[in-house]
């Protein structure tokens, strides 16, 4: 007996849930031969919604061409509404994904808001809702929702996911406890394997994370968030070769940016392992080798004022004081107010000879920390320097009265009482 097409979409909802497992699971090709099976099934049938709905799949899960599954998704809204059949949540919820990825986050809520309203138990509208009230910082409204999907649907993975990720920071019990909820649920969970080991880094148990994400690694051999987590863990346990190691590998691996977990894409993982590179081989002293991952890094992500700060250090400690002082202006560039940028560039100005320009930087630092005196006390040095010496001696008495243990400022207006031939008081 042929089925209804009621029946139908039961059994295409049901595929295209199976086909979720196996994507979660890190067997994408299992995935796509089950979706290829929807659409002969639905192709068949003469569901072109269906068919257009699993080619759209097919794209996420590849990662290859996404930007074309907005399109797809629209063609086949269009074909239901032209047969006259009833509003399809799901249809909704892959268009709002869509748009998701396209960082167009209304135009998703609205999709997302449609798809309850056809079906107001349509727990995966509820979970993408709650991602989009979690990216606009209503977290507490974000947490109902995921909630609200898995007690209308115990079975929805996604809500267990984003619950574990939320709690992550704040309850690491009960992000783990969500953690292995999904776990028990679908065993081969990346971003529960992913979410398990990330509470293991959170409580500093380092050996554990790493044997979360080794068993990531297991499962998708160029998981980039695992590799870039293993590194990281390997960095806080010590063992800086292991943690080179693992940037190493992640930065070679060719895993395309839509399939890369934890929702960061790839540029800001490559940057974020450039980071961590550059401050293993500081660690390990090798200056050049630091430098050059830094250069990297600021090439991917030119606004980054931390990484040009710490070039404009290793190139002060080497003397190339001109492209250290052109580094710390770029980071002064993008935090003009920064008193720990301020004070390293007023240190290269000095070293590199230019007083009055380092003079300069120590009088910005102090028009923003009025009270701190080891700049106060590095300025009158300049100020001492520079043979200003009225100036210097008011620095050092307010370096002396702000810190009264200050050998240092004591020691300097010594000197300038000497010279002023005031000997009882600079032997005082």
């Amino acid at each position: 007996m042929e089925k209804s097409r009621k029946e139908r979409v039961q059994e295409y909802r049901l595929l295209d849930k199976e086909s979720d497992k196996l994507y979660y699971s890190c067997r994408r090709a299992a995935a796509v031969e089950l979706l290829n099976e929807g659409i002969h099934q639905a192709n068949i049938a003469g569901d072109d919604d269906y068919a257009l709905c699993f080619q759209a799949g097919i794209h996420v899960v590849t990662g290859e061409h996404v930007e074309q599954v907005s399109e797809i998704i629209g063609r086949a809204i269009r074909w239901v509404t032209d047969q006259g059949l009833p509003d399809d949540p799901l249809l909704y919820v892959s268009m709002g994904a869509a748009d998701h990825r396209a960082r167009n986050f209304d135009a998703a809520l609205s999709w997302f808001e449609r798809a309850l309203q056809v079906d107001n138990e349509y727990s995966i509208a509820m979970v993408w809702k709650g991602i989009i009230l979690d990216e606009q910082g209503q977290s507490d409204q974000a947490l109902a929702w995921y909630s609200r999907a898995i007690t209308v649907n115990h079975e929805e993975l996604s809500a267990y996911i984003r619950l574990g990720y939320n709690y992550l920071h704040q309850d690491t019990e009960k992000a783990v406890s969500f953690f292995q909820h999904a776990l028990a649920r679908l065993p081969n969970f990346a971003m529960a394997i992913h979410g398990m080991g990330l509470t293991c880094l959170t409580k500093g148990a380092f050996d554990d994370a790493i044997k979360w994400f080794q068993t990531a690694v297991t499962l998708e051999s160029d998981d980039l968030s695992a590799m870039f987590y293993l590194g990281k863990s390997y960095s806080l346990k010590g063992d800086i070769d292991a943690s080179i190691h693992w940037f190493h590998k992640m930065m070679a691996a060719r895993t395309p940016a839509s399939l890369v977990m934890l929702g960061l894409n790839r540029i800001a993982y490559e940057h974020a392992a450039m980071r961590e590179l550059a401050a293993a081989y500081m660690h390990k002293h090798d200056e050049e080798k630091a430098i050059v991952w830094l250069q990297r890094a600021l090439e991917k992500e030119p606004g980054d004022a931390e990484a040009f700060y710490q070039l404009g250090i290793l190139l002060a400690n080497k003397r190339q004081f001109d492209s250290a002082i052109l580094a710390l202006e770029q980071a002064l560039t993008i935090e003009p107010t920064n008193i720990v940028y301020l004070q390293y560039y007023g240190v290269a100005l000095h070293d590199c000879g230019n007083l009055q320009a380092a003079l300069t930087a120590f009088q910005q630092m102090l028009e923003l920390e009025p009270d701190n005196h080891l700049v106060t006390e590095y300025a009158a040095i300049l100020l001492a320097k520079m043979h200003r010496d009225v100036e210097a001696m008011a620095g050092f008495n307010r370096a002396i009265q702000l810190d009264p243990q200050s050998d240092i400022a004591f020691v300097w207006k010594g000197t300038l009482l000497y010279h002023q031939k005031q000997y009882a008081s600079a032997v005082s």
